[in-house]
């Protein structure tokens, strides 16, 4: 395909040009375009070329949405370099195309296909800390990716870069959702309401999830998701919308990963809007303080990736001590006259007093201003640390707890109530760890998690009766303390009798596991005591685990049933009792069994029907129940039965027909019975029959494929009847179907400027009816098409060597000769008209160049009243811009 017909169909292809970039490949497809590997001619480098589908390059608005967004993207590529670097926005008659840089390396969704083993958690960080710097400059900038994935982030030599970005509200306006997504939408997305950069963290949460725990992992995870492609978006989206549904922890899949990585991506996957991390500037601020900035050994075990050493404090001595030379001779000299000193003495007494008093006491108020100090601090943190235990984050508050209580270790509140607090905190962590455990139906890890915080608890309650004051003072955290040790018990209870039912379920001690529900609502009812969401859920979730496994350990016994009846040929025995289950359960694996067995029978009653009518000599019916029977269960060996069957069908319909006279029903049932079969004895009757009505078919056909001008299959019919009766009536026909043919490839050839294949066709048709008139008029033209074909090669050259008046002559000379021969020329024409535009455009940048403004706008005028294009109105614009720069220029000028 040309480039021309390129552009009349919207394509690319490798090759065509688009501006100053050379089409080399195409590098990728899907829903929103192709992509293509293209060649910059002005700087010589690669890039990518994204062709945006043509539903939507189609649209007037979405184009011009796609160029204010184009627009949008460059402005933000250039700001930072973790975005794929939009260079130019490009609409033109093929469509809409955007020109980014070419990353050499694969995309993340390659990596992880190819690698499914989970990533190594330091290079998983990278990742997520590349992207999120992607992120940070798109969401300051106000705009939200909503279509991150592994695909749009690209691995380059220079680290990870993120691409499609902004595109997705222009290329997603559609009532389905939007397939091979979804399965990184947060929730959000969804609904109805506001849209910010959280979005993007809940995907990336979920796209470092996939990363640390690797694809094989990821993908048992989402089994139920994953298990077909229909409907798959859909459960996407309940899946993510549905707060219950969680992952395991990427610790239980992947214990190497460190507990401060595994607790930064369940924050990012959060699906309360507000437990997430509340951007990327805020997730990379995250990422600096535990990975990045090592103030000292870290509990997370990731080795930082550009430690800061803190500078070491320039540590200064204390002033030195004078020394006191005293020689013999001072000694030994002679006193001065005694005076009295006294009253100096006194006075100096008295100001060493003063001084030092003033010193002392200002050592003293210094000294007291720094504990209010220290205690206003430690009741910030303390009152901090409470904030951060109402608010459920019950790690910041053992931290701080912790840290007040090693300071302060005596303190009534900062020291010991900071210590009882710190364990109550531990406890919590534990009582949600337990949460955590029961929900994914390890009861016993959960168990042992409220064990451990019961201990905490209980050391809580040592520490505060230890200590009189802390006991008398602390009567909130004894109120915390008192409701925790009236819980856990009950906690621990329920997941004790949980693990029993469990357990029962497990050992399909159904009934057993029904009493021990019904146990444990009673007990529930009658402590009344207040369930957790976590025991809510657990308890809805039991009832429904010991009917589901109920039910299906009826469904396999069933099964197992009804393939015993199979097995021993009672058919109509297992297809009732499946029919029966089936209507109860609805059940797929019943379903499957059902229709095998009513197959079976299906299959059975068909090929008793078909041997019955065999033996009755009933070859039609036979053929109908083997392929009711085929239907039902196809097989290599049926398949050949039933083509055997047909073939000796349309043989014994073939020789009634021949009997009754009617030849064309007859040599058509014998073509049938050879196309089924290889059947000797159906070739010989056609051969027979062909050759009495063969020869009247043939003609007819040549004479249809005649009129309807195909003149190649009417010779060949016909060469094909001569083979059967050699007819001087038939040969006739066939030299004129021949010279039909040859001067109608001939005029073909001459009208695309191919003389040689066009003297060929017509010395064809001459050696077959020289006289014909169709014949002697081509010759007659021969010369002219051969003049025609030289001026256009002629003006061609001369249009290479820009010189077009020569040019514009030779065209003319050929269209005359053309008008006058009554030649086609409307091909000739078209050349004319692009020679002339160019001649236009020559014209207008040779004034541009000399700054003839005027003279340069009227040679555009008159191209694009010739032929309207953007390129033209483009120039014309330019040549106005510079015409307004250059009066400026002389204005400005002294």
């Amino acid at each position: 395909m040309t480039t021309s017909e390129n552009i009349a169909n919207g394509t690319l292809a490798a090759g065509d040009k688009l501006g100053p970039y050379d089409i080399v490949a195409q590098i990728g497809s899907g829903g929103m375009g192709i992509v293509w590997r293209a060649h910059d001619r002005l700087l010589d480098r690669a890039v990518a070329i994204k062709q945006i589908a043509a539903a939507d390059a189609a649209d007037e608005l979405a184009r011009r949405r796609f160029r204010q967004e184009g627009e949008l993207q460059k402005t933000l590529s250039q700001q930072c370099e973790r975005l794929v670097e939009v260079i130019e926005v490009l609409s033109e008659g093929r469509g809409l195309f955007i020109v980014m840089e070419y990353v050499d390396g694969v995309s993340l969704e390659e990596a992880l296909a190819q690698h499914r083993e989970p990533i190594e958690p330091l290079k998983a960080l990278a990742v997520v800390r590349e992207v999120a710097m992607a992120l940070a400059a798109m969401h300051r900038a106000g705009v939200v990716h909503r279509d991150l994935k592994p695909a749009n982030i690209l691995l380059s030599p220079t680290g990870a870069k993120v691409g499609d970005f902004g595109l997705a509200s222009l290329v997603t306006q559609q009532e389905a959702l939007p397939m091979g997504t979804a399965a990184y939408m947060a929730p959000e997305l969804f609904g109805d309401n506001p849209v910010d950069g959280r979005a993007d963290i809940y995907a990336l949460g979920l796209i470092a999830y996939e990363m640390l725990v690797g694809r094989a992992n990821y993908e048992q995870t989402f089994r139920a998701v994953l298990r077909d492609k229909r409907n798959r978006a859909v459960r996407w989206m309940k899946w993510h919308t549905n707060v219950r549904a969680t992952v395991p922890s990427v610790a239980t899949v992947a214990p190497n990963v460190p507990p401060l990585l595994v607790d930064l991506v369940d924050r990012m996957m959060a699906k309360e809007l507000s437990r997430r991390i509340q951007g990327a500037d805020a997730l990379l601020e995250a990422i600096e303080r535990h990975f990045v900035r090592p103030t000292g050994p870290t509990a997370s075990g990731v080795p930082r990736e550009h430690p800061t050493p803190r500078p070491v404090p320039n540590v200064q001595s204390g002033p030195a001590t004078a020394a006191i030379d005293t020689t013999d001779e001072d000694q030994t000299a002679p006193l001065p006259a005694r005076k009295n000193y006294m009253p100096w003495i006194a006075a100096i007494i008295v100001l060493n007093v003063v001084v030092l008093g003033g010193l002392w006491a200002f050592d003293a108020h210094r000294r007291g201003q720094l504990e209010v100090a220290r205690e206003a601090t430690a009741t910030q943190a303390f009152e901090a640390a409470m904030t951060a235990f109402d608010n459920g984050q019950y790690d910041e508050a053992e931290r701080i707890w912790t840290d007040l209580s090693d300071q302060w270790q005596t303190h009534p509140q900062w020291g010991v109530g900071a210590e009882a607090y710190a364990l109550l905190a531990s406890a919590m962590l534990q009582t949600d760890a337990a949460d955590t455990a029961m929900a994914e139906g390890n009861y016993d890890a959960a168990l042992e998690a409220y064990n451990t915080a019961t201990a905490a608890v209980n050391r809580a309650d040592d520490v505060v009766h230890s200590h009189e004051a802390t006991r008398v003072a602390a009567s909130r955290l004894m109120r915390h303390v008192q409701s925790a040790q009236e819980e856990l018990p009950n906690r621990r209870a329920f997941v004790r009798q949980a693990g029993v039912i469990a357990k029962a379920v497990e050992n399909a001690e159904f009934d057993e596991a029904r009493h021990h529900l019904r146990d444990l609502r009673q007990t529930l009812t009658a402590a009344a005591g207040a369930l957790t969401r976590t025991e809510r859920s657990k308890l809805s979730d039991l009832s429904t685990l010991i009917e589901d496994q109920a039910a299906r350990h009826r469904i396999l016994a069933i099964d197992e049933r009804a393939q015993r009846l199979i097995e021993r040929g009672e058919l109509e025995e297992a297809q009732q009792i499946l029919s029966d289950a089936q209507a109860e359960f609805e059940n797929h694996a019943l379903r499957h069994r059902l229709t095998e067995v009513t197959d079976q029978i299906a299959y059975t009653a068909a090929m008793v029907e078909a041997e019955s009518a065999i033996r009755r000599g009933r070859l039609r019916e036979a053929v109908t129940a083997l392929d009711r029977a085929y239907g039902v269960r196809p097989s290599a060996e049926l398949a050949d039965r039933l083509a055997q069957t047909q073939s000796d069908a349309a043989l014994e319909d073939g020789r009634a027909a021949e009997a009754r006279g009617d030849l064309d029903v007859a040599a058509r049932f014998l073509i049938e019975a050879i196309g089924h079969w290889q059947n000797d004895e159906a070739q010989q009757l056609l051969a027979r029959v062909q050759g009495a009505g063969q020869k009247e078919s043939l003609i007819a056909a040549a004479e249809a494929a005649e009129a309807a001008g195909d003149y190649s299959q009417a010779v060949n019919l016909y060469q094909r009847a001569m083979r059967v009766l050699n007819d001087p009536v038939i040969q006739g026909q066939l030299n004129a179907a021949l010279v039909r043919k040859h001067t109608s490839e001939a005029r073909a050839a001459l009208e695309r400027g191919d003389l040689d294949d066009g003297r060929e066709a017509l010395t064809k048709a001459a050696a077959v009816n020289r006289e014909h008139d169709e014949v002697k008029r081509l010759l007659d033209r021969l010369d002219d098409y051969h003049a025609i074909a030289e001026l256009r090669t002629q003006a061609e050259q001369l249009r290479q060597a820009s010189r077009f008046g020569q040019a514009k002559a030779a065209y003319r000379e050929a269209v005359e000769i053309a008008e006058e021969a009554k030649i086609e020329a409307s091909a000739i024409k078209e050349l004319q008209l692009e020679l002339e535009l160019e001649h236009l455009v020559a014209q207008a940048r040779g004034a541009v160049q000399a700054e003839q403004w005027e003279q340069a706008r009227a040679y555009l005028r008159v191209a694009l009243r010739m032929r309207p294009s953007e390129q033209l109105q483009q120039m014309l614009e330019d040549v106005e811009r510079k015409e307004a720069g250059s009066a400026t220029a002389e204005k400005d000028a002294p």
